[in-house]
């Protein structure tokens, strides 16, 4: 058995340092900005995929616990209705503030005392302008900003103006000639 060494040429020496001497900080460069680009991409996909406008998800939820409190609170159901627009203030720290709602579809205009909690209930209601609905409704429109375009002309609808012992109101208004509903309220 012979052996062939070749003079000149540590073939094991040449192999160590390429694959492990200088070039290593090199390959271990790309390797780890390749990596840190296939988790950025990654990272980025997953949250334009996920709920991406973190205030319409707030504003839709809103709009569903407004759904719950028109029920609990003035005895309105409102669940089968399709939002036109709705604008709330932030009430959650006091519990205080404003919602206005514009509705496609129908809903009754109940005419119970007392709401789901026991709370009474006043109302007042009409076909025409009214000082107080009217006052009531200007408060809220301009507490919430609500654009001219969805604002409520009281003479053109059917209302009714509800108050509760605590002085929160509500004025629910039907415009059948286009099948609205509208709803606005002040909580206190």
């Amino acid at each position: 058995m012979q052996i062939f060494e070749l003079k000149g040429c540590d073939t094991h020496g040449d192999l160590k340092e390429r694959f492990l001497g200088r070039n290593i900080p090199i390959k271990l460069f790309v390797f780890l900005f390749i990596a840190a680009v296939i988790v950025t991409c990654v990272l980025l996909s997953s949250s334009l995929l996920g709920n991406s406008d973190p205030e319409n998800l707030s504003e839709d939820q809103a709009y569903l616990e407004a759904v719950e409190a028109y029920q609990k609170e003035w005895n309105v159901n409102i669940s089968a209705c399709k939002e036109v627009f709705f604008a709330s203030s932030d009430h959650r720290a006091f519990g205080e503030g404003f919602r206005y709602a514009v509705l496609e579809g129908t809903a009754a205009f109940p005419d119970l005392p007392v709401n789901g909690k026991g709370a009474d209930i006043t109302q007042m209601s009409g076909n025409e302008a009214s000082s107080d609905a009217g006052y009531f409704l200007e408060d809220v429109f301009t507490a919430l900003d609500v654009p001219n375009e969805y604002r409520l002309a009281l003479p053109k609808c059917e209302w009714v103006l509800y108050e509760q012992s605590d002085g929160s109101k509500l004025l629910l208004a039907k415009l059948d000639e286009e099948n609205l509903i509208y709803l606005a309220e002040q909580l206190l």
